[in-house]
């Protein structure tokens, strides 16, 4: 502990929010579904538009720099790597961002500590020179960022068979690639990836390699016009094979023992793809209250073997009947919480919402004044297994609307400057039952502790969040079955509340 307190000193007590140029995104874009911690967009995700954070944000960063550090010292690299992201997020300081690049290089991401560690280089030097401990970091994160230039290896994609100009989609490790750098040099770390390309008449191509750490190399996709042969576009192969323009051949990808080759990603033997709807009971659409929408009681199969570990295993479970508020909690109903006195007050970065912003949902709020909130108006927060059952409905959607991907039905990719959108503006976006904002706009506080699928008495501290946030940069991050665990304390302007309630009885 007496490490972690001196190594944030600086942190804690001076102007601390350092405006870094060209500073890479790190963990709202991971929560926002980005497969690699680092963004896209080259622009530290640093709300508000003071130079000096929040009281609030210290006091959060400052909790969650020491639980990092502490998980750090016990080789839970994941878990600090969620805390140290959160803390880097809030106030970006050396001290911080070198502790970030550590917990990444050893989990093995390299390109993404690289790109930390040149954060932490670029950042400005407060005053008339730097804290002991922000000239340690730095000077730490430039020798190991220099360090690991020789173990990032670089792997190049060339596509033949279609003329130039061909629309298509590329999926790099199931995250699509703008167009424009498909064929790039792309810097990746070592292990084993897997690329598709799509292309419209074209027989969907897989083609995977195993890159060694500073390892170069080059592949190459050659596209089959779909049909040939007698046999029509978009034929389905079985499970591990893909179609190379005359048959179903071997996708030849080593996938651990225990799984297999689904198209695009490895995927646990035993786990049921479709998700499986069984309705249990019937209770009329009357018995919720006006404002929330009725999700009938199921079995479903919760999860996807698709996303990262904390998705997996998809499994069944049962769910009793509930109802979901149509929209989520606004600036205008928390304020009339706040001044019953049963409410404390949201947090007051200048990305939160305030008064002007009413019908906007309410962020900046912590899993506990969430709580309050409902409790207030006779509800209480969802479990994450009836938020994500009201999420995807009797045909396990992808999204909340459907199968199709986001687009302006949505409100995702917005800028800092721009925040949430006001509450239920966006109807095209809703659930086919009508609950709007399931995903984009805040994340949702639930009730749930994270719990591991496969283990359920593994469980960390903190709360389940779900649903993407207006921040949201990748399409994966606004997946039905996306799941994140943050501390209790966390107040974010990505984060806010969507309230449930037991269906009354006839």
């Amino acid at each position: 502990m007496k490490r972690s307190r001196l190594a944030f000193v600086a942190l804690w007590a001076a102007p601390l929010f350092l405006g870094v140029s060209g500073a890479r995104a790190t963990a709202l874009s991971v929560l926002q579904g980005n497969k690699g911690l680092i963004g896209e967009n080259g622009a530290m995700p640093r709300f508000g538009s003071s130079n000096e954070p929040t009281a609030s944000d210290r006091e959060t960063a400052r909790g969650l720099y020491e639980s990092g550090d502490r998980l750090a010292k016990n080789k839970d690299f994941t878990a600090a790597r969620r805390d140290f992201e959160a803390a880097y997020a809030l106030v970006p300081v050396p001290t911080t961002g070198a502790a970030l690049g550590g917990v990444l290089e050893a989990l093995g991401l390299f390109v993404e500590a690289r790109d930390v560690y040149l954060a932490v280089q670029r950042m400005a030097v407060v005053g008339k020179r730097d804290s002991a401990p922000f000239a340690k970091a730095r000077k730490e994160s430039t020798s190991r960022g220099n360090a690991l230039l020789a173990r990032i290896a670089t792997l190049r994609l060339a596509i033949e068979g279609a003329p130039a100009g061909t629309p298509m989609h590329v999926f790099f490790d199931g995250a699509e690639v703008h167009p424009a750098a498909v064929t790039a040099p792309r810097k990746v770390n070592p292990g084993r990836h897997a690329i598709v390309v799509k292309a419209a008449g074209y027989v969907d191509q897989v083609v995977t390699a195993t890159v060694e750490a500073g390892g170069k190399i080059e592949l190459s996709v050659t596209l089959t016009r779909a049909g040939g042969g007698g046999v029509a576009a978009g034929v389905v192969c079985p499970p591990g094979t893909i179609w190379d323009g005359k048959s179903c051949v071997s996708a030849n990808v080593a996938c651990p023992v225990g799984s297999k080759w689904s198209g695009q990603t490895c995927v646990p033997n035993d786990v049921v793809l479709a998700p499986v709807y069984t309705p249990e009971e019937v209770v009329e659409p009357s018995s919720c209250a006006p404002g929330t929408v009725y999700v009938g009681a199921a079995k479903f199969s919760l999860g996807s073997s698709e996303g990262g570990d904390e998705e997996r295993p998809a499994h069944m479970v049962s769910v009793s009947a509930v109802c979901m508020d149509r929209v989520e909690v606004t600036v205008d109903a928390y304020a009339k919480c706040v001044a019953s006195g049963k409410c404390t007050d949201a947090g007051t970065d200048p990305a939160c919402n305030g008064a002007s912003r009413g019908h906007h949902p309410v962020n900046c709020i912590s899993a506990k004044q969430a709580a309050d909130y409902c409790g207030s108006v006779q509800k209480r927060l969802p479990t994450e297994e009836e938020w994500e059952l009201a999420a995807r409905g009797p045909g396990g959607r992808r999204y909340p609307w459907g199968d199709a991907v986001p687009s302006a039905q949505v409100c995702w990719q917005r800028e800092k400057s721009e925040g949430t959108c006001e509450a239920g503006s966006l109807p095209a976006g809703s659930t086919p039952e009508g609950i709007l904002d399931m995903t984009g706009n805040v994340l949702e506080w639930t009730s749930s502790k994270p719990c591991s699928y496969a283990d359920a008495n593994n469980c960390k501290e903190g709360r389940v969040v779900r649903g993407g946030s207006w921040y949201a940069a990748q399409p994966s991050g606004l997946r039905t079955t996306r799941r994140w665990d943050w501390p209790e304390i966390t107040r974010l302007p990505i984060l806010g509340v969507r309230c449930a309630s037991a269906p009354k009885t006839q």
